[in-house]
């Protein structure tokens, strides 16, 4: 990998990673066409658009803290903070015990092409969604479940997240919070597990990650911004021709 393809990656990573259109699938997709799929180079980009969504929330974070040490299930912030931690679950258990499984599919562009297309599926049918719960124990769980789901390429973290909120009910810029404070530990967790494989000081580490931290803070606010026009179906039809590119360059 060269300097040039490490700043097209951080660029569509930080761009990626939080319109719902699955930033690991375009990563999978690209690399495969450069011919070098590094999941270690893809961890130091999830740790930059990591970093962006802390400056972005961090007032957020701030008030999670403070609210999940009060232990009062009357506070907004401690039940948010509780409904976090559930919905992390099963993606650190999933995540942990077939991570080498999950490397491989990187490599195979006929699962990216799959889960570019389960994500359309999601984004599709959250379109016509409809508010009328809260968050509980039992939603935020199936969110979390969603959630692991994004562990194949090509299936959006804030897409299923988001969608899985929105068709359970709840309000769209609650659910897209939630998503983007949901990703924190999940990022986390995974930068655990490959940190022994960063090479930190990497030149092509380092332009990734600033470019994936700077593209990162506009994606989450391109994201915001679209969401609330209620377009999620445009999102699907953009995966979907991901789901036929990648169908092509694999058969190719």
């Amino acid at each position: 990998m060269n300097i040039i393809q490490a700043l097209i990656l951080g660029i569509i990573q930080g761009l990626t990673e939080f319109l719902p259109v699955s930033s690991s699938g375009h990563l999978a997709l690209i690399q495969n066409f450069f011919g070098d799929v590094n999941v270690s180079f893809d961890v130091v980009l999830h740790f930059a658009t990591l970093l962006a969504i802390i400056v972005f929330f961090f007032k957020d974070i701030l008030m999670l803290i403070k609210g999940f040490f009060g232990f009062n299930w009357k506070d907004e912030n401690f039940r948010l903070a509780i409904y976090i931690i559930i919905a992390s679950i099963p993606i650190a258990i999933i995540g942990y015990l077939f991570r080498y499984v999950i490397y491989g599919f990187f490599n195979s562009l006929y699962i990216v092409s799959l889960g570019f297309f389960i994500s359309g599926m999601f984004l599709f049918t959250a379109s016509f969604a409809k508010s009328r719960n809260k968050f509980n124990i039992k939603n935020t769980f199936v969110i979390g479940l969603a959630q692991a789901l994004a562990l194949i390429p090509g299936i959006s973290r804030s897409g299923s997240t988001v969608s899985s909120g929105m068709l359970l009910g709840i309000e769209r810029e609650k659910a897209i919070r939630f998503s983007f404070l949901l990703a924190i530990p999940a990022m986390i967790g995974a930068g655990i597990l490959n940190f022994t494989d960063i090479k930190v000081f990497e030149p092509v580490f380092v332009v990734g990650f600033i470019a994936a931290f700077v593209f990162g803070l506009l994606g989450i606010f391109i994201f915001v911004k679209y969401l609330r026009l209620r377009n999620f179906k445009y999102f699907a039809f953009y995966c979907w021709l991901l789901t036929i590119i990648s169908l092509v360059l694999a058969i190719v």
